[in-house]
């Protein structure tokens, strides 16, 4: 059954060709017949014909109001705020006003479904595009965790849960004494930060599965809503799914987002991580398998000079005897 006061009037001109307009004819509870639509404009506004107390017309501008029918005929107009501040819920026309808003918003909303079904095709496309970069974003990811050992990976996760990707040493001078034991001068500790990974938040495998896992729902909902989009679902349920459809953008947008950080990621100089593990052997597996992820294949007494070289410029650089591991 069709609710009166759903039509839209797009211009000034298709109000006043409704027959019995009337310019500048008053508005008020005890002519009210029924409403006829409601107006809606970009730019253009109309001064409201409600018939004030005094007498006199209100006059408000507005962009937006409603068309209605008194009982002689005449058609006039009642903007949008006039109507809901001097008309209560329990008259007349705050009935028809109420009833009108919430089946314009019904209306608004299947169109808008529908039109979201109607583009199912092209933005399921664009959902498998996204999910398949990022499940190649996994396996990347696996791959360099993979290739650099078991305890850079775990450096590497305890990074992520940290969320800065600051590569940490400390800096330590010992404590100095003479002959008879006596203090000269006190150790010296501080952290020395020597890297900053880009983003690490991608070693958290949740964080990407979380988005694939995401989008899957999205896109399962374009075939789950056929019916439903097709009025058989309560009111409801459609404003969901519409809700649910018109976040794809910014699912889209998240998943840029992710993927920029993984080519951070997956373009960082790995060597400074050999730095957080006691392990020789671990150390030097580290800086060996980060110069093969910057295409350059080196042996081990190449990667030990690497380590040996580092070690003693940032020894000379920050005035320490020694580095030392922050994390094992």
């Amino acid at each position: 059954m069709s609710i009166a006061g759903t039509k839209r009037y797009k211009s000034i001109q298709e109000i006043q060709s409704e027959p019995g307009f009337g310019a500048e004819q008053p508005a008020n509870l005890t002519s009210y017949r029924e409403l006829m639509g409601y107006y809606s404009f970009e730019s253009e506004e109309l001064s409201c014909c409600l018939l004030e107390k005094s007498g006199g017309l209100c006059h408000q501008k507005h962009k937006w109001g409603w068309v209605l029918q008194r009982t002689d005929g005449v058609v006039t107009i009642i903007g949008h705020t006039c109507a809901e501040s001097n008309f209560g819920a329990d008259s007349t026309l705050g009935r028809d006003i109420t009833r009108a808003n919430n089946e314009v918003a019904r209306l608004q909303e299947d169109e808008r479904l529908n039109e979201l079904l109607s583009q199912r095709d092209e933005r399921v496309i664009e959902i498998d595009a996204a999910v398949g970069k990022l499940k190649e974003l996994l396996e990347s990811v696996a791959s360099i965790k993979q290739r650099l050992g078991p305890k850079a990976s775990l450096v590497l996760e305890r990074l992520a849960s940290k969320g800065t990707g600051i590569v940490e040493v400390e800096g330590f001078t010992p404590a100095t004494y003479n002959d008879k034991g006596e203090k000269l001068t006190n150790e010296v500790r501080f952290r020395i930060p020597i890297a900053k990974l880009g983003g690490i938040g991608i070693c958290k495998r949740e964080t990407v599965v979380s988005r694939i896992e995401d989008l899957s729902k999205l896109r399962n909902s374009y075939f789950s809503a056929i019916e439903k989009g097709r009025g058989a679902a309560s009111t409801k349920a459609r404003r969901a799914l519409a809700a649910t459809l018109s976040g794809q953008q910014q699912q889209l947008d998240w998943t840029k987002q992710l993927l920029e950080a993984g080519f951070h990621f997956l373009t960082n100089d790995f060597r400074p991580l050999c730095f957080m593990t006691k392990d020789r052997s671990d150390r030097f597996h580290i800086v060996r398998a980060a110069f093969e992820l910057l295409g350059q294949n080196i042996g081990k007494d190449p990667a030990k000079s690497w380590v040996s070289r580092f070690d003693s410029d940032l020894c000379s650089r920050h005035g320490v005897k020694m580095i030392r591991v922050v994390y094992t």
